[in-house]
C-alpha cells in the first residue's frame, strides 16, 4: 500500500485533460481517438489526450471527471486502509511481545521442543526464533551457544534435542554449549566435535588458557536438578576433550 501510494495520483492529470476538453470542445472531432490540444492549464505545449471514439468532446471530458472522482475516492480508500493497518500492525506486535512471555508458550515450546527446533532448522519458511549465537561448521553442522544462564536452560533443556552433542568447559563456569545433529544415529567426525569444543571452550572463564577440558556428552545424559539456578545442571556421563578455546573463521549469527 505504501509503493501504491507513493506514486503520484492520476486524478489530477485526468481533470485536466476534461476541463481542456471542455475549454476547445469545437475543436475535437466527434469519433477522433486522441485530441492534439494546447495545454492552457500547465502551460507545456501541445498534449495529446486519448478519446473514446464514440464519444463527443463533452462526453469525453465527463468521462474523465468521473475518472478523477474515482481515482481520487480509491486513493482516500488506500489511505483510509493504510493508516488502519499500520495500527493494527502495532496492535499485532504489541500482542505477539506479550504472547512471547506468556507461561503457556514456554509450556508449548517445552512440550514440543523437539518439532520446533526441527522447523527452525530446516527450510520450512517457518520462523522460529533463535535467540542464541550460532556458529557454522564444515559439513553443514551447527553449533548453539547460550547468552546467559536463562538463556543456557533454554538451550539444553527446551531447544537441544536428546540426541544432540551437549558440550561445556570442565570446572569453569561458562555457556552452554550444543552441537546440533541431523539425526538420531548420526555420528559427527572428530574434527567437528572438537570444533565444537573450542566454541564451549572459548565461551568460558577458560578462553584465555592454552588448552582447556571441555565435556562432551549427548543431551540425555545432562539434568537439571530440583529448584536449582538458572544454568545449573548435573551431568551423568562425560567424555573429555583437550582443545585449544577459539571460534570458527566464518564467524556466528
Amino acid at each position: 500500500m505504501k509503493q501504491e501510494l507513493c506514486q503520484e495520483s492520476r486524478a489530477d492529470m485526468y481533470e485536466r485533460w476534461a476541463h481542456l476538453l471542455m475549454a476547445s470542445r469545437h475543436l475535437v472531432s466527434t469519433g477522433a481517438e486522441t485530441a492534439e490540444l494546447e495545454d492552457i492549464i500547465a502551460q507545456t505545449g501541445s498534449i495529446s489526450i486519448p478519446l473514446a471514439p464514440g464519444l463527443s468532446a463533452v462526453q469525453n471530458a465527463d468521462r474523465y471527471y468521473e475518472k478523477a472522482r474515482e481515482t481520487r475516492r480509491s486513493r482516500a480508500s488506500s489511505e483510509d486502509r493504510l493508516k488502519a493497518t499500520i495500527v493494527r500492525l502495532g496492535n499485532l506486535k504489541q500482542e505477539l511481545s506479550t504472547l512471547s512471555t506468556a507461561p503457556e508458550v514456554d509450556r508449548f515450546r517445552k512440550n514440543h521442543q523437539n518439532a520446533l527446533a526441527e522447523l527452525s532448522a530446516q527450510g520450512t519458511g517457518i520462523d522460529i526464533e533463535i535467540p542464541f549465537r550460532r556458529y557454522a561448521l564444515p559439513g553443514g553442522y551447527e553449533v548453539w551457544v547460550g547468552r546467559n544462564a536463562t538463556q543456557n536452560d533454554r538451550l539444553t533443556f527446551q531447544f537441544a534435542r536428546k540426541y544432540d552433542l551437549w558440550l561445556h568447559a570442565r570446572g569453569v563456569s561458562g555457556s552452554h554449549t550444543v552441537l546440533r545433529l541431523p539425526g538420531r544415529k548420526h555420528r559427527p567426525p572428530a574434527t567437528v566435535i572438537e570444533r565444537a569444543a573450542e566454541i564451549a571452550a572459548y565461551h568460558s572463564k577458560a578462553r584465555t588458557s592454552s588448552l582447556a577440558p571441555v565435556i562432551v556428552t549427548e543431551r540425555k545424559y545432562v539434568r537439571k536438578p530440583r529448584k536449582s539456578r538458572p544454568g545449573t545442571v548435573i551431568v551423568e556421563r562425560e567424555k573429555v576433550l583437550l582443545v585449544k578455546p577459539g571460534l570458527p573463521k566464518t564467524g556466528s549469527n
